[in-house]
């Protein structure tokens, strides 16, 4: 059964160590300290330790980039010495307090192979030195390698030593620097001030880290668990026991006395007796239970199918009256709406009406003086009544021209939403199959000297970058590439995943693999509109599955950029350029 261990130490001047000397003894190396301002400083040499399976040297992505383009490399003997250099105060004398890393102690598991352990230490490792942005190294002892006989050393405690730097690192005029403390080493105070956690909360998360990936090598053996958390944040009423440590645990195995190993067993004897006795008592209220439950549920089973049954047609009804008073409501909100509009212009015409009645009464007081003024009135009445009947064609004449003018907009709108969408087909059928589909590959590549996998060639990446870096990996003769549509780390995860559901992007993935080798191929794929790819190749496509992946990869600011019209094209010679990049052999052919 694999145990979890993960134990932070500091390495400090203040507790007497020597960064020279602690990785001289962890890595089985000899190294000499060159601090001139340390009258102590020493060759360390362990070159005689047999327990060392594996010494390595990890840092972030960005900060492995810049090495490599510095052409800067990392050894721990080097690092080990700027360290100890680099500690001194301001006036150049010795920190003698300085803390100059942090040892990080894991326990593998001994169900798995060497290489497996040697595998999860690195991601660990790598993890807290990209999050910290500093350099990690990597210690991995194996007791199985003790040449000694005399050494009774438990051959399961496989564990590895990490030890990270307290300082942030940096590529500076082609050399490794050591900058500002990492966030790790801060103070509460300093780390809230800064938005962070408490330091209490990040190792928390380290130790949930180092279990994560523990349990994710052990899942693939069907081996059970481990578990960062202690009995007490498990809700458990069970005492821990005391790590015995080397010595104590040779006591133990050669059968004398050991006072930790003493009350140890005391201990797993308490919990063993406690979690009997739980066990019992659940057992027997487990069996009550079941026998009650049984009972409740022969007794209540029918009649919870009547219950269902009544409660389907209820709802059913429900519905149907629901849905009845929905149209109604949506009728009466009709109706009120009419209703309102027809008011409106009854009051309109009401008004009028009043209006005409004044002018009426006020004609009329004027004819009961002079029939020749009613003569008059009665004329200027019927001047107004065509009056107003014209102004009623008017309006009339009006509205259809409105309803017209409506017409020929809604038709419009309709025109230009066509053309737009039929440019935006022709935009995307011009868009590179590369930019559009976006295919990956995940890429892995071992070092023919060393028999290493090179981290800087691994990973997932775009088929474009994939054989850009492959064939200067292959040209320059020190890589064996090897190239899969699967994430080969794991060996199940599909990296192309977001291609799943689209049948044309799934048929330009299945080609792109079945030609990975190809070099016009892959000219065509990086360089060819989508269009003239897919005629090129004789590769059925759906319009609707490309405007699907316009929509999941946009075009970039860059994309847009190389697409507009230059003033002086060399299209010739840029296709030149192109092929040169692939003039050598392919590592796949």
């Amino acid at each position: 059964m694999s145990i979890y261990r993960l134990e932070k130490k500091s390495i400090s001047r203040g507790n007497g160590s020597n960064l020279c000397a602690a990785v001289a003894y962890r890595g089985g190396l000899e190294v000499t300290d060159t601090n001139e301002k340390n009258e102590n400083a020493k060759t360390h040499d362990y070159r005689n330790k047999s327990d060392v399976a594996h010494v390595e040297v990890v840092a972030g992505a960005d900060l492995m980039i810049d090495a490599i383009d510095a052409g800067a490399s990392f050894d721990v003997a080097s690092i080990a010495q700027l360290v100890e250099n680099t500690e001194t105060t301001k006036r150049g004398a010795m920190k003698k307090n300085a803390k100059l890393a942090s040892e990080f102690v894991l326990a593998g598991s001994h169900e798995l192979s060497l290489a497996e352990n040697v595998a999860m230490f690195s991601e660990f490792a790598e993890k807290i030195a990209a999050d910290q942005d500093t350099i990690a190294m990597v210690f991995v002892h194996d007791p199985k390698l003790k040449k000694s006989s005399k050494d009774n050393s438990d051959d399961r405690n496989i564990h590895a030593h990490i030890v990270m730097l307290s300082r942030r690192a940096k590529i500076e005029n082609g050399e490794l620097v050591l900058g500002d403390k990492i966030d790790l080493d801060l103070s509460d105070t300093e780390r809230l001030k800064r938005g962070l956690s408490t330091g209490a909360d990040a190792l928390s998360e380290i130790r949930s880290d180092w279990a994560d990936i523990q349990n994710k090598a052990l899942k693939r053996h069907d081996i059970a668990p481990v578990t960062h958390k202690s009995y007490k944040d498990l809700g458990l009423p069970l005492k821990p026991t005391k790590h015995l440590g080397r010595y104590e645990a040779a006591l133990v195995r050669e059968g004398k006395y050991s006072k930790i190993g003493e009350y140890n067993d005391k201990i797993e004897e308490e919990n063993r007796a406690h979690i009997i006795s739980t066990a019992d008592q659940y057992d027997a209220a487990t069996s009550a239970a079941i026998d009650s439950s049984e009972h409740a549920i022969t007794e209540y089973s029918e009649q919870s199918e009547r219950r269902t049954r009544q409660i389907k047609t209820a709802a059913s009804r429900v519905e149907s009256i629901q849905q009845h008073v929905d149209n109604r409501e949506a009728r009466i909100d009709w109706a009120d709406s009419k209703h309102q509009s027809e008011t409106e212009r009854i009051e309109q015409t009401t008004q009028r009406i009043d209006d005409t009645k004044q002018r009426i009464d006020d004609t009329k007081q004027s004819v009961i003086g002079s029939e020749r003024a009613l003569e008059r009135s009665g004329q200027a009445i019927n001047e107004y009544t065509k009056f107003i009947n014209g102004q009623h064609e008017i309006i009339e004449q009006q509205k259809a021209e409105i309803d017209a003018k409506r017409q020929e907009q809604v038709q419009a709108q309709q025109r230009a939403k066509h053309k737009a969408q039929a440019e935006a087909e022709q935009k995307i059928l011009g868009r590179t199959a590369f930019h559009l589909v976006n295919v990956r590959a995940y890429v892995l590549a071992k070092d023919k000297q060393t028999g290493r996998f090179d981290k800087r060639l691994e990973g997932d990446v775009p088929i474009g970058s994939l054989l850009h870096k492959a064939i200067n990996a292959f040209k320059s003769g020190t890589h064996h590439v090897d190239v899969f549509d699967k994430n080969a780390a794991t060996g199940y995860t599909d990296i192309n995943w977001h291609l799943k559901g689209n049948r044309t992007a799934q048929r330009i993935e299945d080609f792109i693999f079945e030609n990975i080798s190809d070099r016009d191929i892959a000219l065509d794929y990086n360089n060819l509109a989508i269009k003239d790819f897919l005629h090129k190749h004789k590769i059925e496509y759906d319009i609707d599955d490309l405007i699907k992946l316009n929509e999941m990869h946009p075009p970039s600011p860059e994309e847009v950029k190389q697409s507009e019209p230059k003033p002086h094209p060399r299209l010739q010679e840029q296709h030149h350029q192109r092929e040169r990049q692939y003039d050598s052999p392919s590592p796949f052919s």
